[in-house]
């Protein structure tokens, strides 16, 4: 749901900055300076209502004992999802159509960030509604089940603050995740706005967005660290052990922090490039699943990132792949009455010079794409090199131990038989991450599927044939 609401948000930002740009679309025919708040309540509550609908609809088939309550749960997932995103298509049109977001963006020129947060307002107020429907359904899966009249008490005593922290706590792991660095952008834009004129800004505007990105990605990593996540100390094993071994291969971290998502999310991540401001996060969902071995595994898998730079390369291949957009759809300033007739909902013909125009808009669109299949090929590839990388990490380190002990006779058997076992146990812990062999099966942008990294471990690191000299000796 971030990258939902990530995408959400930034269409709603791209769709009020060329309003603001290129014309003024279907808003010119509004009248007032004033946004029409008034006009997006009517898409809010058609999401809303449906979904509440669907929601009793449900909830009778499961008080009729005609449908599981397991089977309901992920019907009322699948319907959630479906209404969100008919609602965010509403709210985006409507604001379109009826002159909201025109109005909106002509606040930009006082300030930037008032500008982003009135238009994101309404998509937020959606992400709100939809949790307390969600709140409401899981409260109905708890009363199937009779509470005692001492639970009835303390619910009925702190039921309004449980409400508000569990709204807290889903907005943590959804809306609010994309909510933080957008804002962080705008106030560096407003900042920018203060030194440099709208002249400058638009010359160097290829500078002034690396170096906001930077400043960005360090600050927003702060920010979510301390809104999103708690000090890690309910892992299997002491966190300053898991500390102690990440030191012992060479990888310096401040420390693990734990993600609550409510049991929906199973991942681990790397946040931070330089050391002195990088953390590893654990979801509650991966603390709870794996046992010490494999948690060690994915930790190893982590470090490996720091190891080999994958962060900043990531961030690398992001900010070019950024900037070449910029750079392309400034050169499409030929477009502006393209644009919009395309957002004022009119046809345009393709006439004199127009087929240029849609010539270099479809290379643009082959731009995107193509960009973004790369950057998914490079997140695969370093996930393919971290897994590889964590397990010659582990097999060191195992190897070392064994010699201190004198348990190994030959280095480079043993060292292929540990690279071995923590494959096994790498694979193991993505299988259990995963829950499932269709969720094992599915690719995502970010990451391979568990089976094609568990192929690819297996085909890396073959089971050894020791001999009896180099077998354990204990």
């Amino acid at each position: 749901m971030p990258w939902f609401w990530f995408v959400a948000m930034l269409i709603t930002l791209v769709v009020s900055t060329s309003y603001s740009q290129n014309g003024q679309g279907a808003g010119a025919l509004m009248e007032g300076n004033s946004p029409a708040w008034g006009t997006l309540l009517g898409p809010l509550l058609v999401a809303l209502l449906s979904a509440k609908a669907w929601m009793i609809y449900l909830g009778r088939f499961v008080a009729t004992a005609d449908l599981s309550v397991e089977g309901a749960s992920r019907l009322w997932e699948i319907g959630r999802r479906v209404f969100t995103a008919i609602g965010v298509g509403a709210v985006i049109a409507t604001g379109v159509l009826t002159g909201f977001i025109h109005r909106i963006s002509g606040w930009r020129e006082t300030s930037d960030l008032m500008a982003t947060l009135a238009s994101i307002i309404p998509l937020v107020l959606l992400a709100i509604l939809m949790d307390c429907l969600d709140l409401q359904w899981e409260q109905f899966k708890d009363d199937l089940v009779e509470p005692s009249e001492d639970s009835k008490t303390a619910q009925s005593s702190f039921a309004f603050r449980a409400i508000l922290r569990e709204l807290w706590s889903r907005a943590t792991w959804s809306w609010l995740l994309p909510l933080i660095p957008i804002l962080v952008s705008s106030v560096g834009i407003d900042i920018l706005k203060l030194f440099f004129s709208e002249l400058a800004l638009q010359k160097w505007s290829w500078l002034f967005i690396s170096l906001l990105s930077v400043v960005v990605s360090l600050c927003v990593g702060t920010i979510l660290l301390t809104v999103c996540t708690v000090r890690c100390d309910t892992t299997s094993g002491s966190p300053k052990q898991w500390l102690r071994l990440l030191e012992s291969i060479g990888i310096k971290v401040q420390g693990l922090r734990v993600w609550n998502t409510q049991g929906r999310i199973s991942n681990a991540f790397l946040v931070g490039i330089f050391p002195w401001q990088r953390y590893i996060i654990l979801t509650d969902r991966l603390v709870k699943t794996l046992s010490p071995r494999e948690l060690e595994m994915v930790l190893l898998h982590e470090a490996a990132h720091a190891k080999r730079g994958h962060g900043a390369i990531r961030f690398i291949a992001m900010l070019v792949w950024g900037l070449t957009l910029l750079i392309g759809i400034q050169s499409l300033s030929p477009l502006s009455a393209l644009w919009e007739g395309l957002l004022s909902g009119g046809i345009v013909l393709v006439k004199g010079r127009h087929w240029q125009d849609v010539l270099i808009l479809l290379g643009g669109v082959m731009w995107v794409v193509t960009g973004a299949l790369g950057i998914r090929w490079l997140w695969h590839s370093t996930e393919f090199d971290a897994d590889q990388v964590a397990c010659q990490l582990a097999a060191e380190r195992r190897v070392e131990e064994l010699k201190i002990l004198g348990c190994v006779t030959e280095s480079s058997q043993e060292y292929k038989r540990e690279c071995w076992k923590a494959a096994m146990d790498l694979a193991a812990a993505l299988h259990n991450l995963a829950g499932s062999s269709t969720c094992a099966a599915r690719d995502n942008w970010t990451h391979p599927s568990v089976l094609r990294r568990t192929a690819a471990l297996s085909e890396r690191y073959a089971e050894p044939v020791l001999s009896a000299s180099v077998r354990p000796t204990l």
